[in-house]
């Protein structure tokens, strides 16, 4: 059968804010949520890719080149528009095991459809409609427990100039985002640290084009691929409370909304990763402002904002409480006690994690990092959990995790852990870790657990559960890390969340309907 050649067509729909300027629906029937379907990696400067320019995206320019949707496995997809099938299960563009490229003449835009569970039951030069069933989400593990999703691009008809989704899609982009717990979604190029921050300012990408984020100043650094891509300190150590976080008020229900009005703190387009000073009266963020003044970390007044001031030329790994920095400088992991909150170091050390971050414990007296193989694919690594004294003494391994991480610390000699039985187990495990004899509490157990956050003082570990083939265990979930106490969250509650302190969660509701 003669493949259709379309003539040189310009995308019609300008990348812009109007309905009309996204002419593609989702690839979904059902809507978004904690039973359906998730939004897991966005298009564009991510930081996962940025760790695998040179690898997994190094021929589309190093960036990741389309939207990764969470699903379980079978899940229909939909053709997000009218068009006409270009290929099918053609491995050239990649996304195995079974993939499809649907053309979209009138709208000058082709979609890509990866990582699909079967050959989807398509011809060559066959018409879709928008909302048919193309095909069904799969896993590229080929195991449905592995990472199942769907892998969406959209490119040109030529099929070599890819596009950000976001921009052309009909969907609260912002609300899909709002899941598990806070964390820095792309990466830094510290020479423009505003470029390509947020959903919708990504760069479109050419099949076989150079790297677009080899970066030189790159934050997170960059590090030996075979380190663990953990990237943040622990939390400063507080008093510890038994008492059940305060979620939401008794009944599980929100509480009234604030009177509070919100306030601009900066100008447009400044910044991403904000944090609070250690007084609380300034919030923190990376930023140049301008090609002559510094990339650093800059505050600005939260009570009385006014222009923003530099608070430390200093961008590095920082303990909550600004006391101790950590440098990545090759292979050489630096750990610095200052003077001050975010000042000069008074002390400065290496420690032998080899150029990868490590966690320091509550009361500063231990580190940990992980030890893994970034080269191979997460279902068939291994990572070693280390642990040494502040100093870099007594280094030790003291746990082999399949598929494993690092949550945190709960005290001096308790480490949070994450892994599985075994690498072809199916469920992923929280546990508490003794560093003194390895011994472990179960936290946690599920198909598909997520987002451990520990709570400041380690008494608490909140995480969430989604797209369980037991429908039951979805929702964001409240574990004491001793293991005597587990709590599940009502559903108007799954969403983002973040530790306000040691007993109190703060929770951005997921809007299905949104």
């Amino acid at each position: 059968m003669a493949l259709p050649v379309w003539p040189s067509v310009s995308p019609v729909a300008a990348q812009g804010d109007g309905e009309a300027d996204r002419p593609f629906s989702l690839p979904f029937a059902d809507p978004p949520g904690p039973g359906t379907w998730l939004l897991a990696q966005p298009y564009g400067n991510t930081v996962g890719a940025f760790r695998q320019r040179n690898t997994t995206y190094a021929a589309s320019g190093g960036i990741h080149f389309g939207v990764d949707f969470s699903a379980p496995c079978g899940t229909p997809i939909v053709a997000i528009a009218d068009g006409v099938v270009f290929a099918v299960d053609n491995l050239r563009f990649g996304s195995a095991p079974h993939n499809l490229m649907l053309d979209h003449p009138d709208l000058g835009y082709a979609s890509f459809y990866g990582h699909l569970l079967d050959t989807p039951t398509l011809t060559v030069g066959q018409m879709v409609r928008a909302g048919d069933v193309i095909g069904h989400s799969g896993d590229p593990a080929e195991t449905c427990s592995g990472r199942p999703h769907l892998h969406l691009e959209i490119r040109d008809l030529a099929h070599r100039r890819k596009y950000n989704p976001v921009t052309l899609m009909q969907a609260d982009w912002d609300n899909l985002a709002l899941i598990g717990p806070f964390g820095q979604a792309f990466q830094y190029d510290l020479d423009q640290p505003r470029k390509w921050q947020h959903l919708d300012d990504q760069p479109e990408a050419t099949a076989g084009g150079p790297l677009l984020n080899d970066f030189a100043n790159p934050w997170p650094p960059d590090f030996p691929v075979r380190a663990p891509a953990t990237a943040t300190l622990d939390r400063a150590a507080t008093t510890a409370d038994t008492a059940v976080p305060t979620a939401a008020p008794p009944g599980g229900r929100l509480a009234a909304p604030s009177t509070a009005a919100l306030r601009q703190l900066t100008t447009d387009g400044c910044c991403t990763q904000p944090s609070w000073s250690r007084d609380s009266r300034s919030v923190l963020f990376i930023d140049r402002p301008t090609p002559t003044r510094p990339a650093g970390i800059w505050a600005v007044d939260a009570a009385q904002p006014g222009p923003p001031w530099l608070f430390s030329e200093q961008i590095a790994f920082y303990t909550p409480d600004l006391a101790y920095r950590l440098s990545l400088q090759g292979d050489a992991t630096i750990i610095e006690q200052l003077s001050r909150p975010a000042g000069p170091a008074e002390r400065r050390w290496e420690v032998p994690a080899g150029g990868r971050t490590v966690l320091l414990s509550p009361a500063r007296s231990r580190i940990a990092w992980l030890v893994s193989d970034e080269t191979v694919p997460i279902e068939r690594r291994s990572a070693q959990v280390w642990v040494a004294n502040l100093d870099g003494s007594d280094a030790r391994a003291v746990a082999t995790l399949p598929r494993g991480g690092i949550l945190g610390w709960a005290s001096e000699e308790v480490l949070l852990v994450s892994g599985r039985d075994s690498r072809q187990a199916r469920e992923q495990v929280f546990w508490s870790l003794s560093v003194t004899d390895g011994k472990r509490i179960e936290l946690a157990r599920s198909d598909r657990l997520r987002g451990g956050a520990v709570s400041p003082g380690g008494s608490w570990l909140a995480y969430f559960i989604a797209l369980s083939e037991n429908a039951a265990q979805n929702g964001v979930w409240l574990v004491r890390t001793d293991g005597s106490q587990r709590i599940q969250l009502g559903q108007d509650l799954f969403g983002a969340y973040d530790w306000r302190d040691a007993n109190r969660l703060v929770i951005i509701p997921f809007e299905p309907q949104a």
